[in-house]
């Protein structure tokens, strides 16, 4: 497993593991669309987001670059640049189960740490 930053054309991708009502609140908290979530409800919520903090969508893929998981990292507090958090975590259906979500996060806090500083 790879992480890259997130690209336009994972959105749709992404939105696509939304499989029903459930998922889209415990995977979004209930901040963004209503079911079904489009790739471009989600690309509007991650460019408003973007205006207002720092804000890192990032996308987990195996090594042919196919989307396998999705998080971002944010900074919640600017006057505490060390602190971020994690959200938006989902991992593509097809492939749950196998330890991949640990793996992505695993790689995500490498990435804060070595990357965000």
């Amino acid at each position: 497993m790879k992480l890259r930053e997130y690209r336009r054309e994972d959105a749709d991708v992404i939105s696509s593991w939304v499989q029903d009502e459930k998922t889209l609140y415990l995977w979004s908290a209930d901040r963004i669309g209503v079911f079904p979530l489009t790739g471009e409800q989600l690309q509007e919520h991650y460019e408003t987001t973007a205006e207002k903090i720092r804000f890192y969508p990032m996308t987990a893929t195996d090594d042919s670059d196919r989307a396998q998981g999705h998080f971002f990292i944010r900074v919640p507090n600017e006057g505490n640049p060390l602190q971020v958090r994690f959200g938006f975590v989902i991992v593509d259906p097809a492939v749950r189960g196998r330890g991949l979500g640990r793996e992505m996060l695993r790689l995500g806090i490498d990435y804060a740490r070595e990357v965000l500083g």
